[in-house]
């Protein structure tokens, strides 16, 4: 999974933290919308909820939100960018997960929610270039892992192991703004495709999909494995089970916003170049 241009847009708020001479978090979106998931989250105890549960409340404030594409490619130095007004399928799970986690623990400001996703964005949850950024969501999912943000279920549910091929973004870098030019990030981003490339992973394959959707829960964060050559994943959202029906909350491109798909089983049975399927979910905060 990547993420190309930047659509810029109009937005309605914006706030500007300087970290350091190559950190900088920046929020964009709509006007009040955060204030009132915190506000709508106190007012029902979301805290005491399971985070896998907290997960899905958060990210149905966004469904009918516009699917916007590029949203992370702005400027010359590497930003930590927060957008309420339109999401990619990365995005929309990204801050789901990150409000989920600062409501969990208790905290509600901006600089909260920045500091949040900046931690489980960029590899090792630190902001040093371009490179650093978790472009590849089989990265996503090690580094998060690692960072005990999420756990894997794919293996303990009877998962196949699986391994990528990874050069898509080296093979095609004209297609990314940031890397025109830039021969030392193309080099960076090619050595950490050869280290994913060299991990394990593990997924559920499509022809095998009814065997596991019992299994499937709530909060479950649902990457689709593609076959397409260099890339890893091509789709990710958030299983939400509703009377026994695990369906599945993303960023569509197809329909150009955030919607609820009847089932992931369907949407899976129905997208093409999807081979399966890798499940991680949130771990609990102490």
């Amino acid at each position: 999974m990547n993420r190309r241009k930047f659509l810029e847009l109009t937005s309605t708020f914006s706030l500007i933290l300087p970290l350091s001479p190559t950190s900088v978090f920046r929020a964009e979106g709509r006007e009040g919308l955060f204030k009132k998931i915190i506000e709508s989250a106190r007012k029902n105890n979301f805290k005491s909820l399971p985070i896998n549960i907290l997960l899905c409340n958060v990210a149905r404030f966004f469904i009918g939100m516009p699917y916007i594409p590029h949203t992370l490619e702005v400027g010359e130095v590497e930003q930590c960018i927060v957008r309420f007004d339109g999401f990619d399928c990365v995005t929309f799970f990204e801050l789901s997960l990150a409000i989920a986690r600062i409501i969990k623990q208790g905290r509600s400001s901006e600089q909260d929610l920045l500091k949040e996703l900046t931690f489980i964005r960029y590899r090792n949850g630190e902001i040093i270039d371009y490179a650093s950024r978790l472009h590849y969501s089989s990265d996503w999912i090690y580094d998060n892992i690692r960072k005990k943000v999420v756990f894997d279920k794919t293996k303990q549910l009877g998962g196949y192991e699986i391994c990528f091929n990874l050069n898509f973004m080296t093979k095609n870098s004209q297609l990314y703004k940031r890397l025109k030019g830039r021969n030392d990030l193309i080099s960076k981003i090619e050595k950490i495709e050869e280290e994913i490339s060299s991990r394990a992973y593990f997924y559920l394959p499509k022809a095998e999909i009814n065997r596991y959707k019992e299994k499937l829960e709530t909060g479950d964060i649902v990457f689709f494995v593609t076959n397409q050559e260099g890339l890893d994943y091509s789709h990710v959202g958030i299983c939400c089970k509703e009377k026994g029906v695990p369906r599945l909350l993303h960023a569509s491109s197809r329909k150009g916003k955030v919607v609820y798909e009847s089932s992931i089983v369907e949407y899976l049975e129905r997208s093409g170049k999807v081979v399966g399927v890798t499940i991680v979910a949130p771990n609990e905060l102490k």
